[in-house]
């Protein structure tokens, strides 16, 4: 009875720590920001802006992105020089902390923390920001933005590619968020995202969590991660304070490949032929 016991542990130990395989995951980056690390990022802003830049944010060093222009379509942003930020390879999750520290603008004009993960039409570090240009045409992108109106916030996701450019959330939430974490999923038949908010909810659930599919973005030769801030829809003198976005740290992984299925099937039929050899 003794070695029928230690063959059905020995096999609960291997097949255990194959599905312990399961949750691993790798990190592709990890950013506390108290620095901008150029060997990471490449910054890029617009005539109305600052370049990504450390400041003090009275307790501890971030970097800031700085749009100081009071006219729309003006940003400052920083774009991942690695290319293997890639959702179709393995499942991302990208978690972000930021504070934004601006006026809300006038008229319902938008203040807008973004992130986007894909491939610019033109792999260029100056293009990573949001416009249809950059991202429809080619393989394309998710976008998703954060925006401060003037009463209220919106945030929205944008799914480029193939030509196309489809909205495929928008959601009024109850504040400016102090984190957000952003889960894609391209490995499966399905193209899957959530979305995950620490200090705001959605308006619509009272939750702080939300999830979906996409369609157009696809997979190309590159696929970069980009951050910034920008003045986005709204009319020129809309903005009396710019946008402010300070970022306090990031860290992006992957999922590692679960093992064969068929290896955890083998491995359980291995483990009960190991015990009835035992007890004959």
């Amino acid at each position: 009875m003794k070695i029928n016991k230690l063959a059905v542990t020995a096999g609960a130990v291997v097949v255990a720590a194959s599905i312990s395989q399961l949750s691993a995951q790798t990190t592709l980056i990890d950013d506390s920001f108290t620095s901008f690390n150029t060997s990471t990022w490449t910054g890029t802003s617009s005539g109305g802006a600052s370049n990504p830049a450390r400041v003090w944010n009275g307790s501890r060093y971030v970097v800031r992105t700085q749009v100081t222009s009071p006219n729309p379509s003006q940003y400052s942003f920083f774009t991942s020089n690695q290319t293997d930020i890639n959702p179709f390879d393995s499942a991302l999750e990208v978690s972000v902390s930021f504070d934004m520290i601006s006026n809300p603008p006038l008229n319902d004009a938008e203040s807008q923390f973004f992130a986007i993960i894909g491939e610019a039409d033109t792999d260029s570090l100056g293009n990573y920001y949001p416009s249809t240009s950059n991202f429809d045409m080619g393989t394309g992108a998710l976008v998703l933005s954060i925006s401060q109106r003037t009463s209220d916030f919106l945030l929205k996701l944008v799914d480029y590619g193939g030509g196309n450019g489809s909205t495929i959330g928008e959601y009024e939430i109850s504040a400016m968020p102090s984190n957000l974490t952003w889960g894609l999923d391209g490995t499966g038949g399905n193209k899957n995202w959530t979305i995950a908010l620490s200090g705001a909810t959605f308006t619509d659930t009272g939750l702080s969590d939300k999830g979906g599919s996409f369609s157009n973005y696809s997979e190309g030769t590159v696929s970069r991660l980009s951050l910034g801030a920008m003045n986005g829809a709204g009319g020129l003198g809309d903005w009396t304070s710019g946008t402010n976005i300070y970022f306090e740290g990031l860290n992006v992984t992957a999922a590692i490949p679960e093992p064969n299925a068929a290896l955890a099937v083998g491995l359980l039929a291995a483990a009960g032929v190991a015990m009835r050899r035992r007890k004959n």
